[in-house]
C-alpha cells in the first residue's frame, strides 16, 4: 500500500514506485511547471485520473482511469510503456529541474519490475531526457522577428523543412533552441520536440544514429523504427550542425 505523506515529510527518495507517486501527487503537487523548494497545489486525482486517460489510445484502462491510478499508488500493477510515457509527461514534462525526481521515480519502476518478472530489466536511457531541448543563452537579442516569425510559421505547418543558414558564430545554433523553446512550440509539440547535434557526425550512418539517440535513447533503434516514431504525430526535429555531414559529398552518399 502507498504511504499517506505528510507536507512536513522530506523528499522520500529510494521509496517504491507507488510510495514515489503517491508523494508527487498528493504531497508536492508535482508538474511540468513545478519547483523542488516550494510545493504546489496538490492534484485532484480524479483531475489526474483524466487527463492520463485523455493521453491514451481509446479502450484503454476498460476499468477507468481512477481505477488504473489507484492500483499504480497501492502497488496491484505497474504501468506499461505508453502509461509510463503519458505518467512521466503529465508530473514532470520537459522540465530539467525535476531531472532527478523523475529518474529516481523510474528506477524505483524498474526495482519493481524487476521484483514482480524476477530478472534484472535491461539498463536503458531514459527516452524522455532525451528529448529535451536546451534553453538558448541571455546573450541572444534582438532576434525577436526571426523567433517569432519561424515559430509561427511551424506552429501553422507551413513547410516540412526551415533551414536557418548564416556565416559561423553568427547564432544559428541559439537562435534555433530559442524557437523551439516558445510557448506556442511547446503547446503544439510538446515532448515531440528533438534537438539533433550533427557536430560529431560526419556520414549517413552517423546521421542516423544521433537522430535515432535523441528520439529513442538508443543510437542502434533501427533508422526505419526511428521514422516510424517521428512520423506518429506533430514533431518537431532541429538538426544542429546539419553542414557538418553534409560538407563531405562521398558521406552524403554513400550508403543512401
Amino acid at each position: 500500500m502507498a504511504r499517506n505523506w505528510k507536507l512536513t515529510d522530506p523528499y522520500p527518495s529510494g521509496s517504491t514506485f507507488g510510495e514515489l507517486l503517491e508523494w508527487h501527487l498528493t504531497v508536492w503537487g508535482t508538474n511540468p511547471a513545478a519547483r523542488k523548494d516550494k510545493p504546489d497545489r496538490p492534484w485532484v486525482l480524479r483531475n489526474f485520473a483524466a487527463a492520463l486517460r485523455s493521453g491514451l489510445p481509446d479502450g484503454k484502462d476498460e476499468n477507468g482511469p481512477e481505477k488504473t491510478l489507484r492500483n499504480w499508488r497501492n502497488g496491484t500493477y505497474l504501468p506499461d510503456a505508453k502509461d509510463e510515457r503519458r505518467l512521466f509527461e503529465l508530473l514532470f514534462g520537459i522540465n530539467p529541474e525535476l531531472a532527478d525526481w523523475k529518474q529516481d521515480l523510474r528506477n524505483a519502476l524498474d526495482r519493481e519490475r524487476e521484483k514482480k518478472s524476477g530478472h534484472r530489466a535491461a539498463t536503458r536511457v531514459d527516452e524522455l531526457e532525451a528529448c529535451i531541448v536546451p534553453r538558448c543563452t541571455p546573450f541572444l537579442v534582438g532576434r525577436d522577428l526571426e523567433v517569432e516569425t519561424l515559430a509561427a510559421m511551424l506552429v501553422a505547418g507551413q513547410g516540412s523543412a526551415v533551414i536557418v543558414q548564416g556565416g559561423p558564430g553568427v547564432g544559428k545554433t541559439e537562435l534555433t533552441k530559442a524557437i523551439a523553446n516558445v510557448p506556442a512550440i511547446i503547446s503544439r509539440f510538446g515532448l515531440r520536440r528533438y534537438f539533433v547535434q550533427l557536430e560529431g557526425a560526419d556520414s549517413t550512418d552517423g546521421v542516423r544514429q544521433v537522430i535515432a539517440r535523441a528520439a529513442t535513447g538508443n543510437p542502434a533503434t533501427r533508422f526505419d523504427e526511428v521514422m516510424r516514431r517521428l512520423c506518429a504525430g506533430p514533431t518537431l526535429v532541429v538538426l544542429d550542425n546539419l553542414e557538418t555531414p553534409w560538407e563531405p559529398i562521398r558521406g552524403r552518399f554513400e550508403r543512401g
